[in-house]
């Protein structure tokens, strides 16, 4: 089997993965374990948007008042 072809494959996989969890949730399963690798990635994503924050307030301060 080609790179390609296994590449493919395990986007599918992991369509079918978000799909199913998806899914669960939606129905009312409980979510599964914590996938730590998302946390970090989350954490990562975090600290670049921190770095790129224009704003003199914090972003709980924008969202409160864009709420009123």
């Amino acid at each position: 089997m080609s790179a390609t072809t296994m590449e493919a494959l395990e986007k599918k996989v992991n369509v079918l993965e978000a799909e199913l969890l998806t899914l669960k949730r939606s129905s009312g399963v409980e979510t599964e374990r914590k996938d730590l690798n998302a946390w970090d990635q989350l954490e990562t994503i975090g600290a670049e948007i921190s770095k790129l924050w224009k704003s003199e307030k914090p972003s709980w301060q924008l969202i409160s008042e864009s709420r009123r």
